[in-house]
């Protein structure tokens, strides 16, 4: 059976490429953004950004994903002050414990306050709030992609929101994310031996390319 699908293409001024086909029987729109922003781009001992990146752009930017913006980026800046005391405190050859573990819990009780503003999976629910089903994100060596199904009369909506969310994120919960992402590790190659196989297979057979690292990082 030969299937054939009219594509068409184009490409905005700023270099956006579109691949379009066409079914104006159906009222959806099965969208697709594809960026080159891949593992295999990152720089050496800086792997899993892109990552970590897909995982903080469902965290809404300063339009949404808050109940009070103003509030919520003033804990983000505590949240980051504290940090920077743990991480300059760590890197010292005797650092004091006692004022990490002070600042670790000061982080901690200002995630549970900035939480209370919090507006669960931002992205995805202000896509679905303009009828988007199927919302969802993946990072390849490659490019990552964020996918979604939404109303042919919401399209306009749909590129506003995630120009929104690409070009302006929050970054709310991002340590707590990072705790997500390390977890994600060890489910993916600690707890599970085929993952670990496949781990050691492409560091073997990709010793000078960068498909070499895992998409998701070194820890």
């Amino acid at each position: 059976m030969n299937i054939h699908l009219d594509v068409k293409e184009f490409k905005l001024k700023n270099g956006m490429l579109f691949l379009v086909v066409e079914r104006p029987a159906t009222p959806q729109v099965a969208v697709r953004l594809a960026i080159r922003a891949g593992s295999a781009l990152e720089d050496a001992g800086r792997t899993g950004i892109a990552h970590m990146l897909e995982h903080m752009m469902f965290k809404g930017t300063r339009n949404f994903g808050s109940t009070d913006p103003v509030k919520d980026a003033e804990i983000q800046q505590k949240i980051d002050a504290a940090y920077a005391v743990v991480r300059a405190e760590q890197a010292k050859r005797a650092p004091d414990a006692a004022l990490v573990q002070a600042k670790l819990a000061d982080m901690e009780a200002l995630r549970l306050e900035a939480q209370k503003l919090y507006v669960p999976q931002a992205f995805s629910s202000q896509l679905g709030r303009n009828g988007a089903v199927g919302v969802n994100a993946f990072t390849s060596h490659d490019q990552t992609q964020y996918l979604a199904s939404v109303p042919s009369d919401m399209l306009e909506q749909w590129f506003s929101i995630i120009s929104e969310q690409l070009f302006e994120p929050s970054w709310r919960e991002f340590y707590v994310e990072k705790e997500v992402v390390q977890r994600e590790w060890a489910f993916r190659y600690v707890n599970n031996p085929q993952g670990a196989a496949w781990l050691d297979l492409y560091a073997t057979a990709y010793t000078a390319h960068p498909y070499r690292n895992p998409v998701i990082g070194w820890k």
